[in-house]
Formats: structure tokens, C-alpha cells, sequence
């Protein structure tokens, strides 16, 4: 169970910097840090599909509906990082025009209230992030820090050699971890079997 102030220190030894006791200390380790924490996360979180990060929410149509194209459109929740699924968005297929859109902080469709979606929430705790995405920030909050604290040093090279191992082994895991995924039976293979 994670921290903030662990994932920044464990980044801030990665550089080889002295270690903080919280975000807003007085010291240029912690100033720097707390600059880019959050737009750090933010980006990580939303790049890849990660379980501790997955939200589920039930959306009311507002009572505008949009302009033209779509008959509802929803606002998304506040944390929403990145839609994961609209749920049976595939029964709303038709031909040349998408199922739904996203247009800003709204999803537009011609989908009834509520719209069930899956996101990415950047409101979770660090306590619920896996031990390979900590890894993951810590290396990327280090590539970021590293040219302020260390102007002179050249880790930059072996920084990124290292996050792109620790996404490599979070995406392993992840895969392992992935339950198997049925398509569902549409009309051409239902078809081969008449």
C-alpha cells in the first residue's frame, strides 16, 4: 500500500535524490515533485487500462439533448480519465455512423438513460494502486523530475530503458490476470453453422 510521498520517494532514489516527508516539504526535491505529481498520474493512469483504476457509473441524460446527430447525451463523472466501455454500445451499430461520441466532458448516443459505462477514475487512492503501476509512475515521476534536480546527469537513457521495463512486466501480469473475452454470436457466424 502505497503513498504519494513513497511513490515520490522511491522516484526521487531512482535519480539518486534524498528522500521527503511529504509533497509540500521546503526543499527543492519536494517542490519539484509536487509540480508534476498529478499531471504525472493523470497521464500513466490514462495511457493504459489498469484494474485498480476501473470505475463503473451509471449516467442520467441530461435534459438538453444535443443539436443534431444524437438524441441524448450524458456528462461525464467528474474523475473520468479515459471511457473504458459503453456498455452494449454494439447493439446501437449502424451502418456509417458510430454508436456514440465523445465531444469534451459529454458522450453523445442515441442510447436511453442510464448509460452504463466503464472508465479509468483518477479519484482512487494510492493505496489501491497495483505494485507494478507504482513502479510504472515511480519511473515515469523520475524521468520528469530527473533534468530539474539532476541538470548535469545523464540517467535519462537508463530511466526510460527502466520504465519501459516496468510497463512491460505490468502489461504481463495484466495479461495473465485478464479473464478470456467471448465474442458475442453475430449473423455471420451464425450463418456458417445453417
Amino acid at each position: 500500500m502505497a503513498s504519494n510521498v513513497d511513490i515520490a520517494n522511491l522516484s526521487l532514489r531512482k535519480i539518486g535524490e534524498t528522500r521527503i516527508n511529504a509533497l509540500d516539504d521546503n526543499t527543492p526535491q519536494a517542490t519539484v515533485v509536487n509540480s508534476v505529481y498529478q499531471q504525472v498520474r493523470d497521464r500513466e493512469i490514462a495511457k493504459r487500462l489498469w484494474k485498480f483504476a476501473a470505475t463503473r457509473a451509471a449516467l442520467a441524460a441530461l435534459s438538453t439533448p444535443p443539436l443534431f446527430g444524437y438524441q441524448y447525451q450524458y456528462v461525464l463523472p467528474a474523475d473520468c480519465q479515459r471511457v473504458l466501455e459503453v456498455v452494449d454500445a454494439w447493439s446501437y451499430l449502424q451502418p456509417g455512423d458510430p454508436p456514440f461520441r465523445i465531444e469534451g466532458r459529454a458522450i453523445l448516443t442515441d442510447m436511453p438513460a442510464p448509460l452504463k459505462i466503464r472508465y479509468a477514475s483518477i479519484a482512487k487512492p494510492e493505496s489501491e494502486f497495483s505494485a507494478l503501476f507504482v513502479d510504472v509512475l515511480a519511473c515515469a515521476l523520475a524521468i520528469e523530475i530527473a533534468p530539474s534536480l539532476r541538470p548535469s546527469d545523464s540517467k535519462g537513457k537508463q530511466l526510460r530503458v527502466d520504465y519501459r521495463e516496468s510497463l512491460r512486466d505490468a502489461s504481463r501480469a495484466h495479461a495473465l490476470e485478464n479473464a478470456p473475452f467471448m465474442q458475442r454470436s453475430g449473423s455471420w457466424e451464425s450463418a456458417r453453422w445453417q
